[in-house]
């Protein structure tokens, strides 16, 4: 059960690090099209600025926009970079080997249960409750069997001499 366990937990670690990577790739491109989109602000406030239109309060609030989108970027490769070296590390793969992930992460409506349903088969399923149920059980037995031996104890004995008896008549 222990060594089921483990097993379990380094599957489970390695799909949480996997799925996280896949979640951390969506920031990035979240967080590209929202520089992207701070870019074109910020070059459709300068052309107003320079034809007069706009004040340049505009255009440096946008600047400032822009440097936060960047920051934001880099944060999000960051993010993606990191969740990488722990996947590995989890798979036991050597850190500088590039890893291809086969998946994208979809939204799907429609979850599978309610979290107290998953928790309780979680339980219900897990090794290691499995294995501290038996210990349980174990120990019950165990006490029963020491208690017993408390218990007042019978003992018959008897005797017959059947040879001696059979051949005389009285």
């Amino acid at each position: 059960a222990d060594a089921a366990a483990s097993a379990l937990d380094i599957a489970y670690a390695v799909r949480r690090d996997y799925w996280q990577v896949l979640l951390n790739q969506e920031t990035v491109k979240i967080a590209l099209k929202n520089l992207q989109e701070q870019q074109e602000r910020l070059r459709v406030d300068q052309v107003a600025f320079d034809a007069g239109k706009m004040p340049q309060y505009y255009v440096l609030r946008d600047k400032a926009e822009v440097a936060d989108a960047q920051q934001g970027l880099t944060n999000a490769t960051r993010d993606v970079d990191m969740a990488l070296l722990r996947l590995r590390q989890d798979l036991g793969a050597p850190m500088d080997q590039p890893l291809a992930l086969s998946d994208a992460l979809v939204y799907e409506p429609g979850a599978p249960g309610t979290a107290a349903d998953l928790t309780a088969e979680a339980l219900h399923s897990r090794p290691e409750a499995q294995a501290a149920q038996a210990r349980v059980e174990a120990a019950e037995r165990e006490i029963a069997a020491r208690r017993s031996a408390y218990n007042p104890q019978v003992a018959a004995t008897g005797m017959v001499d059947g040879p001696a008896t059979r051949g005389q008549d009285s």
